[in-house]
């Protein structure tokens, strides 16, 4: 009887242990208007290739209004997974090669009438890596991407902005990173970028919430002295230049970071959403060949 408690009890420890061991490297919703009420949306997840679960197929995704209230509940299939390729700033040293990253891709064609106040998107998935030094208990800590459609008030009839390219994922620690995250926006509409926290979601626990939890949702926990402010450390504080997008940061420190950037769209001076993109970003020693 001992012998049988004790096998189940580790076929649950190791099946509760496999279900949250998806490594959330980042993430990000979007969204094409394409007439008639419907839209196509788009969820990317970014996470470690080197661990044992897969990515979620269906993804669970929800669609909320304006009072919170849950009006969809959706499964996303997953389309596409591509393994990305590391990158530097530097071309004096090669990314490193032991690892991997890799992105899955799902798209759903969805009906959303207008109303007022709009919907909310959104899919949550745990758990993060454990060696990210600039949040509280990363391994603890899950993620939520979303995306906003106004409302029938402003502008229902719209596309999100959609960013033109991922950072690399590798920076030298004590050179200057510079890179372009801008975005584009098909409506023409005006933009204005910004760091902000990325938001945590589902738990050890639950990882992958069906449906997700309903809005408002919270940020993570910035580990001292990281923050806002400064994501990185460094002698060149992260930031990002609000009109065009162009990321600077020089990090004296060597680790994983998790950083984030938002894009708001303005239409005739009315803020009508916001994209938000959560991502991990490692800070490696470039003074010599470039070996983790």
């Amino acid at each position: 009887m001992k012998r049988l408690l004790l096998l189940l009890s580790t076929i649950f420890f190791l099946g509760h242990f496999d279900a949250s061991a998806t490594h959330i490297v980042g993430g990000e919703l979007v969204y094409t208007y394409l007439g008639s009420s419907q839209y196509q949306v788009t969820l990317i997840v970014y996470r470690d290739c080197s661990v044992t679960t897969d990515f979620d197929d269906p993804a669970s995704v929800g669609i909320f209004n304006a009072n919170n209230n849950l009006v969809q509940d959706l499964n996303f299939n997953l389309d596409s997974v591509v393994e990305l390729v590391g990158t530097i700033n530097s071309s004096c040293v090669t990314a490193p090669t032991n690892v991997c990253t890799e992105v899955g891709y799902y798209t759903e064609i969805v009906t959303l009438p207008p109303v007022i106040g709009g919907y909310t998107i959104a899919y949550q998935r745990c758990c993060r890596n454990a060696g990210i030094v600039n949040i509280q208990n990363p391994d603890d800590v899950g993620a939520t991407y979303v995306a906003t459609i106004p409302g029938s008030e402003s502008s229902p009839e719209n596309t999100s902005p959609f960013w033109n390219q991922l950072p690399p994922l590798y920076v030298c620690a004590g050179l200057p990173f510079e890179f372009d995250h801008s975005a584009i926006d098909a409506d023409g509409d005006s933009l204005v970028y910004s760091l902000c926290s990325p938001y945590e979601g589902a738990t050890p626990g639950a990882p992958q919430p069906d449906p997700p939890s309903t809005p408002p949702y919270s940020t993570i926990d910035w580990q001292p002295p990281y923050g806002l402010a400064d994501m990185l450390g460094g002698s060149v504080p992260f930031n990002i230049d609000p009109v065009t997008g162009e990321i600077n940061a020089t990090s004296n420190t060597q680790g994983t970071f998790v950083i984030g950037m938002c894009v708001q769209e303005y239409r005739n001076g009315i803020l009508l959403g916001e994209t938000r993109r959560g991502f991990q970003l490692n800070v490696v020693n470039c003074q010599a060949p470039v070996a983790l």
